[in-house]
């Protein structure tokens, strides 16, 4: 019987297909994204995607036209752009190359393609992107914040309220709200919230560049008086509690701040713009206290009903003044913004006692929570959040708060209005969390008393794996709920104690990310930070973005960290086809890989964190350092190849072979072993490429013995452990690898799941300091590359020509998996019955792929009831290591074979 999950997956592929007959154009997308506005790139870069029944099926040509109209793009004209037909199966990223683009101009486009006998298709379904403010001289809005001490009885100063009114006497066509509201910020007009945005705009090194949000606001208007206002909050801009990474003391630290402007086109084709000034008015509201790290203190006693309408009388607000431009460059936020995403009711709530209950939500997340309460004016409600309980019940926040040196940690305060019903969630901040304790609540929570509110960058899911053992889906699961908790409008290590941007924990989760999430765009922007904060040596910080901290922190180079600025690029290139990224950072990734030329001797490195938190033996920090270092130079090689920069490739491939021949002689202890023969130096060994051929069967024995003498649990920190299953597997050990992937004892990832983990922990021991880090959620991909085997192929970036090559591992008897490719969904189904196995693959059209089918010989496979071979469209390659090996084009195959 096929598995749920699978079977609605292949019915709305099978109702998809059967809409239109041949080859359809849809999911047009600019910069990634569906209809975006504010695009401030003068190529934006157009994608598509193909669909079709038919086997085989590619795209031989496409014509792209880009109108300044709706009606003209109707009539099949391209004023802006006619690319004309391009014989080309290009579908991604296709550059814009027409007339100059002007600043928040509408940019209306289709696609049509030939097919693979030549035959044109129809043509797509009309997209659009708008463009950002391009030039300063564009905006007419100025910088304004609340005047020196508002409330001079509340230090620092509670949360400012601003506010304009304006009159609309024309029926408006469009109307635009730019605005960016330092640090976080919420905008009304007519006394509702603009968007569904939350702690917005993202955190950015603000004296480099700091981000405006763009909004199409044309139904929020009524003939006549019209409100505007914003609340602003500190965020990172402000954050004036005192830490051990030092934001107190970064250098753009200044008052909350606002810039805004709404921009009206009216129907008969004049405009009108209300533009942030002196002249809006400013009060404090009921937000007295808000930090990242420490939590949001609102009394309801000082709200303001209606102050963002029309008819609120505000005279007795003060004006707002000017305030100082940050230094950073003003660029649109062109990603996906933090929403709120799910509510969890609480799965348990307990009295412990003093006016005291804790609410547990049975998963470990990212958020606030939603509170409903009413009672006597004055009445305060104290939250305290945390990831464990004490013995006695309350919640313990016993490792989360000692980097935090002022203030309470993760706490959010609540003081009633005495107004009946009230309904209140923090604006300003994100606490990490599964227990909430309660004191002082007005009677007896329950479930719509108190709700948990899920917040992470919102991107859409790419991929889901899905297999006969539970337990390696709740890994999966585990690490979807780290991985998207970890992401504030950037990845984190954890969501509690620090919520910093740790280049290290990235990179080791990123690949896990590229399979299951559209994340492109929320990438670039962080990666735009690593620029930000690089120094004009090639120097980068532990932590992007960062004021001061994490330069020199066990050396002034950290090799497996900094290594994010190529191998997160890399990946970006590798699974979704972004050659712009890699040319964007090209500069920045050969500055710093010659930054560790200068603090290399003889081409070793010594310095450096290392493998954190190990289950076993510590490698020492210059061979993984050397090793990291190693892979920069060797991925840097490898991309300037792919930029045709081949005198780069050359000088980096030269570079790789010294370093390499450097770290043998100084690393290899003879019989295989690389240092002290950790299962770290001996998995970064492989895994990197730095062993020599001959020594191949040697170096995997010396990594196999450790694991045996371990009783198969691994002993790798964050480093060892990314490239420890994968140096088991494609070397002959993937049964190995799998048992010490669901090994149930510590340590190991099948113990956290004994132990009730909700999330990936930071270490593999019961005294992790914290019980939600990403950095160990590489497995994933590991699970997706190695049981249904999907890989990617460099050589064809995006899967526009993939790998299918899967493995039958342990006591599993099923496995599925999808990934929403951007050339369309790719997928691998397989089911085993006794001495029988189905495999179904699914390649989009438009692409490839290679498939290794498992089989005693290549007679037992068969397609259609067929050998596959007489299937038009199928190719057979080779039979090897029990594998008939295919070559495919676009379709569905279902294989049948004894393995």
């Amino acid at each position: 019987m096929m598995p749920r999950g699978l079977a609605l997956t292949v019915a709305a592929v099978l109702l998809s297909v059967n809409a239109w007959a041949g080859m359809r154009v849809h999911q047009l997308r600019c910069e990634y994204l569906s209809n975006p506005i504010g695009v401030e790139s003068k190529q934006p870069r157009l994608s598509w995607r193909l669909a079709s029944e038919e086997r085989g099926q590619r795209q031989s040509a496409y014509q792209v036209l880009v109108a300044s109209s709706a009606s003209e793009l109707q009539k099949n004209v391209g004023d802006l752009w006619d690319s004309g037909k391009v014989a080309s199966d290009q579908s991604l990223n296709v550059p814009y190359a027409g007339r100059d683009l002007r600043s928040a101009m509408r940019c209306w486009w289709k696609v049509r393609v030939w097919d693979a006998a030549g035959e044109a298709g129809a043509w797509s379904e009309p997209a659009f992107w708008e463009m950002g403010l391009l030039e300063e001289a564009d905006w007419q809005a100025r910088w304004i914040r609340a005047p020196d001490a508002l409330d001079p009885s509340v230090e620092p100063d509670p949360a400012p309220l601003l506010r304009t009114t304006f009159r609309i006497d024309k029926p408006v066509a469009k109307a635009r709200l730019y605005v960016c509201g330092l640090g976080y910020h919420e905008f009304y007009l007519n006394g509702e919230k603009v968007g569904d945005q939350v702690l917005s705009p993202v955190f950015t090194r603000y004296d480099k560049r700091c981000c405006y949000v763009v909004h199409d606001v044309t139904s929020q208007f009524r003939a006549g008086a019209n409100a505007a206002g914003a609340i602003l909050g500190n965020g990172w801009y402000n954050q004036h509690v005192r830490d051990v990474w030092q934001f107190h003391r970064a250098p753009w630290r200044d008052r909350p701040k606002l810039r805004c402007q709404i921009v009206i086109e009216f129907a008969d084709g004049t405009r009108q713009i209300i533009a942030s000034g002196p002249e809006w008015r400013v009060t404090h509201g009921p937000i007295r206290f808000d930090a990242v790290r420490n939590g949001e203190t609102y009394d309801a006693r000082f709200e303001k009903p209606g102050w963002a309408t029309n008819d609120y009388d505000d005279a007795n607000w003060l004006r707002a003044v000017l305030a100082e431009a940050p230094r950073g460059e003003l660029v649109c936020e062109l990603m996906p913004p933090v929403r709120v995403v799910r509510t969890l009711k609480p799965v348990r709530i307990t009295e412990i006692g003093g006016g005291r209950q804790v609410v547990d939500f049975g998963q470990n997340i990212a958020g606030w929570v939603r509170l409903r309460v009413s009672g006597p004016a004055g009445t305060e409600v104290k939250l305290t959040y945390g990831e464990r309980l004490r013995e006695d019940g309350s919640v313990s926040q016993q490792y989360l708060d000692k980097h935090v040196k002022s203030g309470q940690f993760q706490t959010d305060r609540y003081t009633l209005g005495g107004n009946g019903n009230e309904t209140w969630e923090p604006r300003f901040t994100y606490h990490g969390f599964r227990y909430v304790e309660v004191a002082g609540y007005p009677g007896k929570l329950d479930a719509e008393a108190i709700q948990g509110r899920v917040a992470h960058t919102d991107f859409p899911q790419a991929g889901e794996f899905r297999c006969s053992s539970e337990l390696v889906n709740r890994i999966v699961e585990c690490a979807s709920w780290s991985y998207r908790g970890n992401f504030q409008g950037r990845p984190t290590d954890c969501p509690h104690r620090e919520k910093n941007g740790w280049s290290g924990d990235a990179v080791m989760a990123a690949e896990q990310a590229m399979y299951q999430w559209h994340n492109v765009p929320a990438y670039e922007q962080w990666l735009r930070s690593f620029r930000d904060v690089q120094k004009p040596n090639g120097q980068l910080p532990l932590i992007i973005p960062t004021g001061a901290w994490g330069y020199d922190y066990r050396g002034e180079v950290q090799p497996p960290r900094d290594a994010a600025i190529l191998v997160i690029p890399w990946y970006l290139y590798l699974y979704h086809g972004d050659r712009r990224v890699l040319e964007d950072n090209f500069e920045a990734m050969k500055a710093w890989v010659n930054f560790c030329g200068t603090r290399a001797r003889d081409h070793i490195v010594d310095e450096g964190i290392g493998d954190h938190s190990p289950a076993g033996a510590v490698t020492e920090t210059a061979l993984t350092s050397t090793a990291f270092y190693f892979q920069g130079a060797d991925l840097l090689a490898r991309i300037a190849r792919v930029l045709g920069r081949d005198e780069d490739a050359l000088r980096y491939e030269s570079l790789a072979r010294q370093i390499k021949a450097a770290y043998q002689q100084r690393f290899y202890r003879g019989n295989g072993r690389y240092g002290e023969g950790t299962q770290t130096a001996q998995a970064c060994t492989i895994g990197l490429g730095l062993w020599q051929e001959k020594d191949r069967e040697n170096v995997i024995a010396r990594l196999v013995e450790d694991l045996e003498a371990r009783d198969r649990h691994l002993a790798t920190g964050n480093l060892g452990t990314k490239y420890l299953f994968r140096a088991l597997s494609q070397n002959g050990h993937a049964e190995l690898a799998y048992q010490v992937a669901t090994r149930r004892t510590c340590p190991g990832y099948g113990y956290w799941i004994e132990r009730g983990a909700t999330t990936l922990w930071e270490w593999w021991t019961d005294d992790s300091p914290s019980l939600n880090h990403g950095r160990w959620a590489d497995i994933v991909a590991w699970f997706y590359q190695e049981l249904p085997g999907l890989r990617a192929d460099p050589q064809h970036p995006g899967f526009k020509h993939f790998i299918v090559h899967p493995r039958l591992l342990g006591d599993l008897t099923w496995v599925e998996a999808w990934h929403d490719s951007v050339h369309g969904r790719v997928e691998s189904v397989w089911r085993r019955d006794d001495d029988r196995l189905s495999m179904t693959v699914l390649a989009p059209a438009n692409t490839t792929a290679t498939v290794h089918v498992p089989a005693r010989s290549r007679e037992v496979v068969t397609l259609d009831g067929q050998p596959p071979e007489k299937i038009e469209g199928v190719r057979f390659l080779r039979f090897a290591n029990g594998r008939a090996v295919y070559e495919i084009g676009s379709g569905r195959y279902r294989f049948l074979t004894q393995p």
